[in-house]
């Protein structure tokens, strides 16, 4: 396996393995309790479940050496294998925005309540909104009528 390989192979299972262990000299030294042998098209969710079984088989195993064709990978660790992968982004949507501050506790007293009404005379939909952007200007539900014009501050 070239370098180029071993490395899409361990960019592939980073999630759940020891990121200390990359090298083919760490590789080579690394202590692991278990080996795990697996070919390069499988899938990581389901390389994922596999180390799970494995890891609940032998509840003393820490870490499991993976070897994808023959070549050693990666030193899989029982708590990132049991680990929650999360979604993508990485980032929980209650810190977003919590290192720059974006987020300050209370409510915000600067925030106008503008209400939006249909274009067309005689029409009675309206919409509201916390800003104005003329890009993204609430539409009519009605068929046809179209964006909806700024009618008024409501509070």
């Amino acid at each position: 396996m070239d370098d180029e390989t071993l490395l899409r192979q361990q960019t592939k299972v980073a999630g759940f393995t020891d990121p200390h262990v990359r090298g083919r000299d760490d590789l080579a030294a690394a202590v692991y309790d278990g080996e795990f042998r697996y070919d390069g098209d499988v899938r990581t969710v389901a390389l994922r479940e596999r180390l799970r079984e494995l890891f609940e088989e032998d509840p003393a195993a820490r870490r499991i050496l993976l070897v994808c064709d023959g070549v050693r990978v990666a030193v899989a660790v029982r708590e990132s294998v049991h680990a929650d992968p999360g979604t993508a982004g990485a980032v929980p949507a209650g810190d977003l925005g919590a290192g720059e501050r974006a987020g300050l506790p209370g409510r915000s007293t600067q925030y106008r309540l503008l209400r939006f009404a249909c274009a067309r005379p005689g029409c009675a939909w309206d919409a509201h909104d916390s800003f104005y952007d003329e890009r993204f200007r609430p539409s009519c539900p009605a068929p046809g009528h179209g964006p909806m014009e700024f009618a008024e501050v409501v509070r």
